[in-house]
């Protein structure tokens, strides 16, 4: 190409895009190291110098290549002579196969610190990697030829930017040999495992419950949310931090045998709102919950997601996970000048899977997860503690798949707890007692594989006044079959 020249961020965390050459002006997006960026060939002798800004163009999953101008002593030039060398991230052989897709046929085996080269331009097929749903052609040291799962694979010499596997795993045919890997052995976490992951004081892996859709003291003021707690054996209970809830409820949690309780902040966003705003509409009850002792808060929930049932401010407050981790920190500073280090503040969880609309052709609901992510990981850092949403069923998808989702956040955020805010088999056609069976084996095997910092897990959703209707537990098999496991 004669006509454009391709560079990449150095930075590990990142670096803003702005709408004009100079940090006075707007932020306008952010890119990480590997993006596939435009620039004039005329720019390259600006590489590397001490501020120089250049213009660019950059990938924008709504719109297309944009427009923006970047700091040039913060980006390298992308070789598209150099052969591209990459390498698994996984700990045992990735399969490869014989084309791009694990419908094909398996074609051999990819193994760990293993160099392969792959296939095709360098430059494009950088851009690639780490991408879900992408696989790329390459060639291994002894010759074998195959495709392999892009979002698996990191270039040689470069750290992996830490990714959610938001397809499932590649896993073999039923005709196929098992890939060589030992057997696993699911055990309580171990002194190692401890040592690298913090620990939940309350507990590893408590079996939690969703309250309510619905904000507010009801239906805590009715016994039936008890029943259902006391019938299961919920440990931890997750309520709203809104309207006229107070300690009432929690007093009777405790009475039924909970011992952990969170709260989310709850509120939407139909305008734009300031952080300040945020926490007043929900401060009165945020104070009622601190006083009666909670202490972990969720801050919002998907903030990647903004549609007409669902207003979470994506869009409209925020347009990227970079911006909404600058709200998030505003408000855990506001909240830490009220409250002290004794409230506890959390990400909260984000609707997982790539950017999608209601239907086709109209605007995105959802932003990408695994970008959003990506952008807002120097303030999720700065969390207390981490949520995250995972859901099965309907896509295809088994609890195996979340199973593994809990794992890549345990091991991406290791010095902190992680929560499953939400987690459910949200499949119409699966009848309750068939759900209820496998939350026994999703909190089991949470219990007896993940790391130490796995804290809670709250099956969605107790009830709900409208909605939902497949995935409530309340007048359904599933407290019985939980509580029997």
């Amino acid at each position: 190409m004669t006509d454009t020249y391709y560079i990449t961020p150095v930075p590990e965390a990142g670096v803003f895009v702005r709408s004009g050459p100079g940090t006075e002006h707007d932020k306008i997006a952010s890119v990480f190291p590997g993006d596939l960026l435009l620039t004039a060939p005329d720019n390259q002798s600006q590489i590397g110098q001490q501020g120089a800004w250049i213009a660019i163009y950059y990938p924008d999953g709504i719109r297309g290549y944009q427009l923006g101008y970047l700091a040039a002593w913060l980006v390298e030039e992308l070789d598209s002579e150099q052969p591209l060398l990459v390498r698994t991230i996984e700990s045992k052989a990735q399969r490869l196969r014989s084309g791009p897709g694990t419908q094909h046929p398996a074609a051999g085996f990819l193994f760990p610190e293993e160099q392969c080269q792959v296939v095709g331009d360098p430059v494009t097929m950088r851009a690639r990697l780490g991408t879900a749903g992408e696989w790329l052609e390459l060639t291994t040291p002894d010759g074998t030829r195959g495709f392999a799962a892009a979002w698996r694979l990191v270039e040689v010499g470069r750290k992996p930017r830490p990714t959610l596997p938001d397809l499932p795993a590649d896993e073999p045919d039923d005709d196929e040999e098992p890939v060589p890997v030992a057997d696993p052995v699911k055990e309580e976490p171990s002194e190692e495992r401890r040592a690298t992951h913090a620990v939940f004081p309350h507990g590893h892996a408590l079996v939690g419950l969703h309250g309510p859709a619905d904000p507010g003291a009801w239906p805590w003021d009715e016994d039936a949310p008890y029943e259902i707690i006391t019938r299961a054996g919920i440990k931890a209970v997750k309520v709203h931090a809104w309207g006229d809830i107070d300690h009432r409820a929690v007093d009777r949690l405790k009475e039924a045998g909970v011992t952990f309780i969170m709260a989310r902040l709850f509120g939407k966003f139909n305008e734009p709102r300031t952080p300040e705003d945020f926490l007043a509409e929900s401060a009165d009850a945020t104070r009622r919950l601190f006083d009666a002792g909670v202490r972990y808060f969720e801050i919002h929930n998907e903030p990647n997601l903004h549609h007409a049932g669902g207003p979470e401010g994506m869009w409209v407050a925020w347009q990227n996970g970079r911006e909404f981790g600058e709200f998030f920190l505003r408000c855990v500073e506001l909240m830490k000048a009220e409250y002290g280090d004794e409230i506890l503040c959390g990400w909260p969880g984000i609707s997982p899977g790539p950017q999608a609309s209601i239907n086709p052709g109209e605007p995105p609901v959802r932003y990408d997860s695994a970008t959003f992510l990506d952008e807002a990981e120097a303030a999720i850092r700065q969390a207390d503690f981490v949520c995250m949403h995972t859901y099965w069923g309907a896509d295809g998808t088994t609890y195996d798949l979340s199973i593994e989702k809990v794992r890549a956040y345990c091991e991406r955020f290791p010095e902190q707890v992680i929560m499953v805010s939400e987690f459910s088999n949200t499949a119409p056609w699966v009848d309750k007692a068939t759900k209820a069976r496998e939350y026994v084996d999703f909190y089991r095997a949470a219990a007896e594989s993940l790391p130490s910092n796995c804290g809670a897990l709250f099956s969605y959703i107790m009830q709900a006044s409208s909605g939902f209707e497949h995935e409530i537990w309340r007048d359904t098999a599933i407290p019985a079959i939980v509580g029997q496991r």
